[in-house]
Parts: structure tokens; C-alpha cells; sequence
């Protein structure tokens, strides 16, 4: 292999390390920063017992952009290097359904638009697992169902 060629090689390697270092200190420090957030929310729905809405609705749509953002610095290289895209309705509606549902599911009996819904028990007893997973797995899929077509 030439020289020159191992060299390229070697700081496109190191300019996309820096790439992904860079987003997961970003990320890292979303996350500290919402989850701090939510525990304050947490706390003064304790303090206040006033309907826990925005505590909820927070815990419920955060990890929804935490799956965003961890599929975007991936994505972000895939948009710069402009091809036509497709959506993988498979996995859109294999996992991405499922996921939605859950997350409103979770969501919509807290808005004006479900007022008197309730959620199903299966969500109220495993409501911070079920709703984090679903959240995240729903926000990481929106952006990996789009897909280069190749």
C-alpha cells in the first residue's frame, strides 16, 4: 500500500474519531442536563402533588430526541454524501409502529386531547422502562429508516 495513501487514511480515521468523540461528549452532556431536568420536575410535582404533566410528558418525549441525536452524527455523514434516499417501510412499521404507540400511548392521556383516556396498565407499570426504550428506539428510527438508495 503507498505511503501517501496509509497517510490519508490514517487522519480521515483521525478527523472521524474526533467527529464521534465530539458528539458523544455532546450527547453525553444532553443527557446529565435532561435527566437533571426531569428529576427537578420530578421533585416539584412531590412537593406540589399538582398533576404531574409536565414531569411526565417530559420523561415520556426526552428520550424520543435522545434516539434522534444518537442517530445524527451517523446521518449527518450520510446526507454529505448526497445520494437519493428511500424508507425502509419494513422496519418502519416493524419496529417504528410498535414504538409510536407506546410513546402515545404514554403521551396523549396527559394533553387536552385525551383528557379522561386513560393508560393502559401495562404502560403505568413499567412506564419509565417501556416509555424510555420505546422512546428512544422510535427517535433513533426515524432517522435510520431513511436509507441511501443505492
Amino acid at each position: 500500500m503507498d505511503i501517501n495513501l496509509k497517510g490519508e487514511i490514517f487522519i480521515r480515521n483521525k478527523q472521524l474519531f474526533g467527529y464521534y468523540f465530539v458528539w458523544t461528549v455532546a450527547i453525553g452532556l444532553i443527557i446529565y442536563l435532561g435527566k437533571s431536568y426531569e428529576m427537578d420536575l420530578q421533585q416539584e410535582y412531590k412537593v406540589t402533588y399538582e398533576r404531574p404533566t409536565a414531569f411526565l410528558l417530559f420523561a415520556t418525549l426526552f428520550p424520543v430526541g435522545i434516539g434522534i441525536l444518537l442517530r445524527l452524527p451517523k446521518f449527518i455523514l450520510e446526507v454529505m454524501a448526497r445520494t437519493r434516499w428511500t424508507f425502509d417501510w419494513v422496519r418502519g412499521l416493524a419496529v417504528g409502529v410498535p414504538a409510536l404507540v407506546v410513546v402515545v400511548w404514554s403521551t396523549l392521556p396527559l394533553t387536552p386531547l385525551g383528557e379522561g383516556m386513560r393508560m393502559p396498565d401495562f404502560i403505568l407499570v413499567s412506564h419509565p422502562t417501556l416509555t424510555t426504550v420505546a422512546g428512544v428506539v422510535l427517535g433513533y428510527l426515524m432517522l435510520d429508516c431513511l436509507k441511501k438508495d443505492y
